[in-house]
């Protein structure tokens, strides 16, 4: 049988342009700001490899499964950029530092990620929201996930269209690499 594990923050690993989606774009009008400075990389190495390593432990239970440490740890530090109170006290504590640190070093992290005429290596991340009435985002999260992630950051019915919008997001920013990511959502 096979496991997926479904997380509505996905990280790919190629950016290319965006195909057509269905989904309100949050991020439209949300522009990272360009001076933001990096963490020095080497002072966190040792608290975020500790981190791929527990995971990493907690997931061998499958055959082939494929987990990208460095894409969870993103996913939850953008998911604990809207956090507060006990909420983000506890992610803080998994993830082994405050999180205008963690969102630092990521970004430090990932602007040093190598390139070149044979390869490249990028991110490419994006949030899905519940179109809920109920449920606003806050601008401030909008921000910092643009900035630190160049996120995009939709609203969408979380439905059969979400996910057909999903798996071409992913599609377009892995160059096809990866046509479909979710079956369904959750």
């Amino acid at each position: 049988m096979k496991r997926i594990i479904s997380i509505l923050v996905l990280a790919a690993l190629t950016i290319t342009s965006c195909g057509t989606i269905n989904a309100a774009n949050l991020s439209d009008g949300i522009i990272p700001n360009g001076n933001i400075k990096n963490a020095d990389v080497t002072e966190a190495g040792e608290v975020i490899a500790d981190f791929g390593v527990r995971l990493l432990r907690e997931s061998i239970d499958e055959k082939n499964t494929l987990i990208s440490p460095l894409s969870v740890l993103s996913a939850l530090a953008m998911t604990a950029s809207g956090a507060d109170g006990d909420t983000l006290t506890q992610m803080e504590a998994v993830l082994g530092m405050d999180i205008e640190s963690l969102n630092a070093y990521i970004k430090a992290y990932t602007d040093a990620l190598a390139s070149g005429e044979k390869y490249k290596l990028s991110l490419a991340n994006s949030i899905w929201f519940t179109d809920d009435t109920r449920f606003t985002v806050n601008d401030d999260f909008l921000q910092t996930n643009a900035d630190y992630y160049g996120a995009d950051i939709y609203k969408a019915p979380l439905d059969r269209s979400t996910r057909d919008d999903i798996n071409n997001w992913v599609k377009d920013r892995t160059d096809g690499m990866i046509p479909k990511i979710i079956d369904e959502i959750p």
